[in-house]
């Protein structure tokens, strides 16, 4: 049996564990997918902080340094 056989026999499968091998990666899609929508949320407000003044920083109570440290920070690192 090759490994497309193999793989197409066990996604084909009607039940048992082809099923849970395709709930499996579903669930792992879905995770990746959430964390990447995360990742894009948090490099958006890291870019709306870095346009802040330092009035508006101020007022926060967050420094120029820490902001701008904040928003080069890598998108992944949340």
């Amino acid at each position: 049996m090759t490994n497309a056989t193999c793989c197409k026999d066990i996604y084909d499968a009607p039940h048992g564990e082809g099923e849970t091998m395709g709930k499996a990666l579903n669930t792992r899609l879905v995770s990746l997918f959430e964390w990447l929508k995360q990742a894009l949320i948090v490099a958006r407000q890291r870019r709306a902080l870095a346009e802040l003044d330092d009035h508006q920083l101020a007022d926060i109570g967050i420094s120029r340094e820490d902001a701008e440290r904040e928003a080069n920070r890598a998108f992944w690192d949340f």
